[in-house]
């Protein structure tokens, strides 16, 4: 029929005949005539929300019900089974996908967008799940919608100042309790690809410190010898009005005891240094790794202790003050009793499991 303005004056049938008003009226079928599974509100409309709040369906049932459809409708999440949720009052949107008439079309796809939130379930939030039978595979959370992270020229993920995030940065940032953990700063490595490298491993920390509580491990490789050490160094870099010292130092070894170095806490041109090795002495292609810096105290900046750190080997003599000397590094309690020696090579007994600590004034 040719639809016109008014119903009743222009409306005609296929043959040409003006339609009466009962006749339109039989015509159109108004939904509010229409009873039982077929009525056009319940689901024949993919625009208009449905208030089921109180149901959750299994697949089968919209396989049955709404097949090559999609049904919109208004629920409550407690009822959708989400986690964390204990009683009813989180309302929110549920879409259906139903694709086919069966499982052999694809599964059931849904949707759920939260209206109001609750706990961790913030209003907006989208979550999905599936199904093909009489259950239903768990929600999981829909990032397709947030904003993907910004790229640089070279694939690099970018901060929202358009900083490129490096590795570092993701595995350095952690400062938990005023104490700052640095796992793998920059500039702490250094490998030697030849036998007899010549000179002590000189280890300089980042320029910036002032009043810091620092432990970090150094762990050294030895290709011809096959040796492997690992130095646990601590003390306290101090900066008295740009006098630099180090107080109250340590340092542990464990690994193959005749490979063991002296390690020197010295200071040189308003920098903190630590020594491992003679400058005479030599290194077999030695790998080296400083690791797990742990800073406390003060000067507690990510920003300054996961970068600026140097690691080379030096065979000129020690320029500056050398304020704390562990002749030969060995294990702590943890191998106390077991092989712990002096720099003679004689097993100390347990009253002498201490190591070799000797205080040198600047200068001297």
């Amino acid at each position: 029929a040719t639809v016109g303005a008014r119903a009743g004056t222009n409306l005609l049938d296929a043959g040409g005949a003006t339609l009466t008003d009962s006749a339109i009226k039989n015509s159109l079928q108004l939904w509010n005539e229409v009873s039982g599974s077929g009525r056009p509100q319940d689901n024949a409309t993919n625009d208009r929300f449905l208030d089921t709040r109180n149901t959750n369906q299994p697949p089968s049932w919209y396989y049955t019900n709404w097949a090559y459809r999609t049904a919109n409708e208004f629920k409550d999440a407690y009822y959708l089974g989400f986690s964390g949720i204990p009683s009813a009052g989180t309302y929110g949107a549920l879409v259906t996908m139903v694709d086919y008439a069966d499982a052999s079309g694809g599964p059931v796809k849904q949707a759920f967008t939260f209206g109001t939130s609750y706990g961790s379930y913030a209003s907006g939030q989208k979550f999905l799940r599936t199904g093909t039978g009489s259950s239903w595979t768990t929600w999981v959370k829909d990032f397709s919608a947030l904003q993907p992270p910004r790229l640089g020229s070279s694939g690099e993920i970018l901060t929202e100042g358009g900083t490129a995030i490096l590795n570092t940065d993701v595995l350095n940032n952690n400062i938990d309790g005023s104490v700052l953990r640095v796992p793998a700063p920059v500039g702490g490595a250094y490998s030697f690809n030849t036998s007899n490298a010549a000179g002590a491993i000189k280890i300089m920390l980042p320029a910036g410190i002032t009043d810091s509580m620092v432990r970090f491990y150094v762990d050294v490789y030895e290709y011809a010898s096959g040796y492997t050490q690992t130095y646990e160094i601590g003390g306290y870099a101090y900066n008295a009005a740009g006098t630099f010292s180090w107080i109250n130092c340590t340092a542990n070894g464990v690994g193959e005891y005749k490979a063991m170095r002296p390690v020197r806490f010295v200071t040189d041109g308003g920098r903190f240094l630590v020594y491992i090795g003679e400058p005479t002495g030599v290194f077999q292609y030695p790998q080296v790794r400083v690791r797990d810096v742990m800073v406390g105290y003060s000067t507690i900046n990510e920003a300054i202790w996961k970068s600026g750190w140097s690691v080379s080997q030096q065979t000129a003599a020690i320029s500056g003050p050398i304020f704390f000397t562990i002749n030969k590094p060995i294990a702590g309690d943890a191998m106390v009793g077991l092989n712990t020696r002096d720099q003679l090579g004689n097993l100390l007994s347990d009253a002498n499991l201490r190591n070799e600590q000797i205080g040198v004034d600047a200068g001297i």
